[in-house]
């Protein structure tokens, strides 16, 4: 199991980020739980959160290629 700090560490963000995203219910974030006073995430967890944000910007950047109409354009 990690840590909060070696998850930050991984993710390239700092330790109070996590912990603020902790509190407001964990979205954006692997799956943690409370191990007495501190929260730990299984390793595996944290391998398939990245997995998932590196195929959304995947998914993000084959989107990027298609230019949307300008505002008003399509109103004519």
């Amino acid at each position: 199991m990690l840590s909060v700090e070696e998850v930050a560490k991984l993710l390239g963000v700092a330790p109070g980020t996590i912990y603020r995203r902790l509190k407001l219910g964990g979205v954006g974030l692997p799956a943690f739980v409370r191990v007495g006073v501190q929260w730990r995430t299984p390793e595996g967890e944290v391998r398939r959160f990245i997995d998932s944000q590196l195929e959304a910007m995947r998914q993000v950047e084959a989107h990027a290629d298609v230019q949307p109409a300008a505002v008003g354009e399509g109103a004519r």
